[in-house]
């Protein structure tokens, strides 16, 4: 075997021969290259079993071979073969990325001495030779590069690079780059006109460096200025192209792309020629723009298309009908002409053609009649009566005016009429034509003084022949045979005929159906009957009747209505269904037939058992029982139905065996024992089984129910009980019902059930035994809920239980609640427990009840529960969660300050109780310059304009700095006013804005259950440090400032000093005056706390201590107004000096 492998050597190992066959005197190692090459042999001791064969070449497959020889000579060969380890990088991969000719390669390190390889060469080379080669070098496993040129084969391989050795060269791989559409166009491009609708255009390919693959063709593309671009394909191989069907004498911009695999080229730079000239096409809107009884006055337009130069228009005319043209050329410019010298009404055709040098394009044609005399548009038209016409006209188009009256002359087409005519002034004009269903010739014409103008067009006219006025008489209809109907009549009253009777029309269909059917009747016969045959039996037809003349059908009669006769059923009574209900007899049911042909009277059950057949009849049922069959028997039930005129055909025959013989009745039913859900049964079994018993079917139902309880059982009610009767089986005596009520009396019956053939026979009932259930605990009240809840108070109401098993005599309705609450006096954790218990009289009859519970604590849960009793004892308890509403919180505690900077104060917040409901957050109200005449703290400090208004009028008002959360039982929290921050919270914005230096603030803190229930805690009210900017390094009280002022200016100067300790000392007048301000609250007492401060030595210049403070309370939270008054003087202890409170601002020495 191998035992290690290299880029240079390779270990061998080997053991023993199976078989020495004598002493092993060496072995012999031999390997060479896999593919040619001779042996290189090695001779070892027979001791060694291992050998390194060094000095290999890299990446190359060897064959090794192993032998043991003896004294005797050389065994055979063991051998193997193994490739030495490649310095070759692996798994080499080459694609396009970007570009057609940027390549992206990567690859994993050699196998061998990967950690020694310090670099990589990428070598590209051309499968064809005209393409430049080279390589990339790179220190990472992925480079990209572009490749010379595109559309060409690249062979890539890489290389590792070991310090200055190179590794082994990589796995070839292949890849082409892309091609890409031509990078210039064809060369040389021209275009001359071939004729008037054609170009030819001439060019030469681009040049082979810039075609970028093999060309495929040429794309040509042409337009007029303006219009859309078209375009055309060639091949390849083409150098010239004819652009046809071209609008003539237009310039055309043509240019060309020569296309390869990848795309079309940029196109080269616009030819611009025009093709041939042609004849023009039709002069455009040739019009007559007016005309009179001699002339007619032409215009038209130039030719949509010209074609070319227009040298002369052509204009013609002739009479309508016959006669040769008359010609006029006319320059190019003229584009109207008057015709004279015409006839007068007659019609003329006037045609128009423009020409170039080419030739003469197509006539524009129109046709005018010159104006006339006669009265135009004539219409002549029967009205009132067939014979009474009304003829209308318009004057005529020439002379109208000189018109002094109108005659209308008619004369018949056939001579056997007369004729006549109608003068009149006006231009209407009805009167009567001598004949009914004659044809007339009728013409108009003007009258001029005694001079008649020309005869109109000639209206023809036919006057009416009339269809009868009135329907046939006396319509009846009645049936005679099966499916036929007979139709009598009378013919029209004489006086409506209207000509002679020629025959009858009949119309029929059926009533319930869209059928509608006619049948003739000729001759003139004044009475008559028809039958009419073909009809569906035992169906309603509606039938008319109408009369005929010569000049058509006269009015249908109104519809009567016939029922064609009856035939026997033409199909069998449909879903004949027989069951065996007991040994002796088996109910049959069935459909009408599909085709009943009439009314069904009788239907005839035929049945069959061996050879006995027998007939049942019956009417007026689609259900028949039949009686008195033998028991286990096989029969074989048909039917058939009957209309007064015979039977139809009998249905398919349906076999059914009737059930054996049921079980006898059970016997001996008793009652063993009983408790209130409970009652055991006793039975002996039928004398006469008749049959395997399978089990026993025990019915009961409830007979008594002495507490108005509604029954129920979770039993499902079994299909073979009777209404409101609940059903169980068992295998065998005793059997015992459960989940009863308590103190119902039950009325029991059994049946036997046998089984025969998969289907149950039941027994008779046994008489029924009343046994009643003992008294029970009731069941759990039920629709237990609460009511009317406020902050103390709960309403529970509930409704009797669905089973009281017996007669509940009361109900008992009790509360607890075991709460954890923070203790705002201890600062603890505590426990409210709490429990009542309501008793609530029961009544027979009531099923709803309701009780109160008062006194309450706000904004808590409490458990109720209810529970009904009997005489047996207590029963199942419902139980309920209710909260009680909210309230107020308990005052949170004063906020204390533990630092006072110039623009900042350190507040300590804590929380307060949550005995009344759980406090959702808390936000802290700050107000400045207490003292001056303000708006308080009140109940809605968001008010921002009110704020503005405030601020607007000088006064001072509320705002928000801060909203807090703070967890139960939490330590104090640090709260900096004034700080700058901003934000906003539950949509209430706060704004923490800077304190201004030597300030008096007053600040509370406003806890919330709810946001709309607060309470607010003692207003504290302190003094911000005098800016360490202004007075650096002074004294640690504002009274002294003046004092240490003075002394320091005395020094200098004495009337400096006097100036100054002046101007101070008016300042802390102003500030020690009496203070006013106001508090206002919600849901609790307001107070104020005034606070003093000391310079804390230890600290930084502004920074002050708390030494002592004084508490004021408020009964009322409207806007009252307060006067602090003194407070008594205070020893500083930690800094050894007395201090004295003057109206709050301490003064130490």
């Amino acid at each position: 075997m191998v035992d290690s492998v290299s880029d240079s050597m390779v270990t061998l190992s080997w053991g023993l021969p199976s078989s020495a066959n004598g002493v092993i005197t060496q072995y012999i190692v031999q390997y060479r290259r896999l593919t040619g090459s001779s042996n290189t042999a090695v001779n070892l001791n027979s001791s060694t079993l291992m050998y390194t064969v060094t000095g290999l070449a890299t990446d190359v497959e060897y064959q090794f071979r192993v032998a043991a020889a003896t004294v005797v000579g050389m065994g055979p060969f063991a051998v193997i073969v193994q490739q030495t380890e490649s310095t070759a990088p692996v798994n080499v991969t080459v694609m396009i990325v970007e570009s057609p000719r940027r390549v992206m390669a990567t690859w994993q390190p050699p196998i061998t001495n990967a950690d020694m390889v310090t670099g990589y060469i990428i070598t590209y080379s051309p499968v064809e030779s005209f393409a430049s080669e080279g390589n990339v070098s790179t220190t990472s496993r992925v480079v990209t590069f572009n490749l010379p040129e595109e559309f060409v084969t690249y062979h890539i391989t890489a290389r590792a690079v070991f310090n200055t050795t190179l590794g082994s060269l990589s796995n070839v791989v292949t890849i082409t780059t892309y091609s890409t559409a031509p990078s210039s166009p064809p060369q040389n491009v021209m275009v001359s006109s071939v004729d008037p609708s054609s170009l030819q255009v001439t060019w030469e390919p681009p040049p082979a460096i810039d075609q970028n693959g093999a060309l495929t063709g040429y794309q040509i593309t042409y337009s007029q200025s303006g219009a859309a671009v078209m375009a055309a394909s060639t091949s390849a191989t083409s150098s010239t192209y004819t652009l046809a069907g071209l609008v003539s004498f237009v310039e055309y911009s043509v240019q060309l792309a020569a296309v390869n695999a990848d795309g079309s080229g940029p196109l080269s730079t616009s030819v611009v020629a025009r093709s041939g000239q042609d004849v023009p096409t039709v002069p455009s809107s040739l019009m007559v723009d007016s005309v009179s009884d001699s002339m007619v006055t032409l215009s038209w337009g130039l030719p949509s298309s010209a074609n070319g130069v227009i040298t002369q228009y052509i204009v013609q005319y002739r009479r309508l009908t016959g006669s040769s043209n008359t010609a006029v050329n006319l320059n190019s410019s003229t584009l109207m002409y008057t015709v004279t010298g015409l006839a007068t009404d007659v019609e003329y055709q006037f045609r128009v053609a423009a020409a170039t040098v080419v030739g003469m394009g197509p006539f524009a044609v129109i046709v005018q009649q010159t104006e006339s005399t006669a009265p135009v548009n004539v219409t002549v038209m029967i009205v009132e009566s067939p014979r009474r016409v009304m003829a209308t006209w318009q004057p005529p188009i020439t002379n109208a005016d000189m018109v002094t009256g109108y005659i209308i002359t008619y004369s018949p087409v056939e001579s056997f009429a007369s004729e006549g005519n109608v003068s009149t002034t006006s231009r209407v004009v009805t009167f009567n034509l001598p004949e009914e269903f004659v044809t007339y010739h009728i013409t108009a014409r003007a009258v001029f003084n005694t001079t008649l103008g020309s005869l109109s067009n000639v209206v023809t006219i036919t006057t009416y022949s009339t269809v009868p006025f009135d329907p046939p008489r006396n319509v009846m209809v009645m049936d005679t045979d099966p499916a036929m109907l007979s139709v009598t009549y009378s013919g029209p009253a004489v006086e409506s005929v209207n000509g002679n009777i020629t025959g009858y029309v009949i119309r029929y269909g059926g009533v319930d159906t869209d059928e509608s059917l006619t049948t003739m009747v000729d001759g003139d016969i004044i009475t008559t009957t028809v039958v009419i045959t073909g009809l569906a039996p035992y169906t309603n037809y509606s039938v008319e009747v109408a009369a005929v003349n010569v000049n058509g059908t006269g009015p249908f009669s109104d519809p009567v209505i016939g029922l064609s006769g009856q035939l026997g059923p033409g199909s069998p009574p449909q879903s004949l269904n027989v069951v065996t209900i007991e040994s002796s007899f088996m109910v049959v049911s069935w459909m009408e037939p599909a085709a009943p042909n009439g009314v069904i009277l009788t239907y005839e059950i035929q049945y069959r058992a061996l050879n006995e057949t027998n007939v049942l009849n019956v009417s007026n049922t689609l259900m028949a029982t039949i009686e008195g069959l033998a028991s286990d028997t096989l029969y074989t039930v048909k039917i058939r139905a009957f209309t007064r005129v015979s039977g139809g055909p009998y249905s398919n025959k349906l076999n059914v065996t009737t059930l054996p013989q049921a079980p006898d009745p059970v016997t001996n039913v008793t009652l063993s024992s009983m408790s209130s859900t409970t009652l055991t049964i006793h039975w002996v079994e039928p004398f006469i089984p008749h049959g395997l018993i399978i089990h026993y079917n025990l019915f009961y139902l409830p007979v008594s129910n002495p507490y108005g309880s509604i029954m129920s059982s979770k039993r499902k009610r079994r299909q073979f009980a009777l209404e409101g009767e609940l059903a169980t089986t068992f295998t065998e005596s005793p059997g015992t019902l459960t989940n009863l009520n308590g103190s119902v009396t039950y009325s029991i019956q059994l049946s036997a059930v046998a089984m025969f053939n998969g289907q149950e026979l039941i027994g008779d009932r046994s008489p029924a035994i009343m046994a009643t259930t003992l008294e029970g605990v009731p069941s759990a009240p039920l629709n237990v809920a609460s009511f009317n809840v406020t902050k103390v108070d709960v309403g529970i109401s509930w409704e009797r239980p669905d089973r009281p098993n017996g007669l509940i005599t009361d109900y008992t309705v009790t509360h607890d609640v075991s709460k954890v609450y923070f203790n705002q006096s201890t600062r603890e954790m505590e426990v409210f427990n709490d429990n009542d218990t309501m008793d609530v009289m029961a009544t027979f009859d009531v099923i709803m009840y309701s009780t109160d519970f008062t006194d309450l604590l706000p904004g808590t849960q409490y458990q109720f529960s209810v529970v009904a009793y009997t005489g047996v004892g207590e029963g199942t308890t419902t139980d309920l969660l209710v909260s009680t509403l909210p309230d107020a919180p308990p005052s949170p505690p004063t906020p204390q300050v533990s630092k006072i900077a110039d623009h900042t104060a350190v507040l300590d917040i804590q929380q307060t109780s949550d005995i009344y409901g759980a406090v959702i957050y808390y936000s802290v109200v700050v107000q400045k310059d207490y003292n001056d005449s303000l708006l308080a703290i009140g109940s809605d400090p968001y008010n921002k304009e009110a704020a503005s208004q405030a601020a607007t009028s000088g006064q001072s008002y509320g705002y928000i700095a801060g909203i807090v959360l703070l967890p139960v039982n939490s330590y104090p929290y640090s709260y900096t006013l004034g700080d700058d921050s901003r934000s906003n919270n539950r949509e209430v914005d706060y704004d923490n804005t800077a304190l201004q230096a030597n300030t008096t603030y007053a600040v509370m803190v406003r806890a919330y259950t709810s946001d709309q229930l607060y309470a607010d805690s003692i207003a504290l009210v302190f003094r911000t440090n005098v800016s360490s900017v202004l007075l650096a390094g002074v004294g640690t009280d504002e009274c002294s400032y003046g004092v240490v002022i003075g002394v320091a200016a005395l020094l200098a100067a004495v009337v400096i000093a006097f100036v100054m300790s002046l101007a101070m000392n008016v300042y802390c007048w102003k500030q020690r005056k009496r203070a006013k301000f106001s508090i206002s609250g919600t849901n609790s007492k307001s107070s104020v706390q005034k606070f003093n401060t000391v310079k804390d030595e230890t600290q930084s210049d502004d920074v002050y201590e708390t030494v002592g403070t004084h508490n004021m309370i408020l009964p009322n939270p409207a806007f009252d107004e307060i006067s602090m008054e003194e407070n008594p003087s205070y020893k500083d202890t930690d800094h050894g000096t007395d201090c004295i409170n003057e109206d709050y601002y301490m003064s130490c020495s």
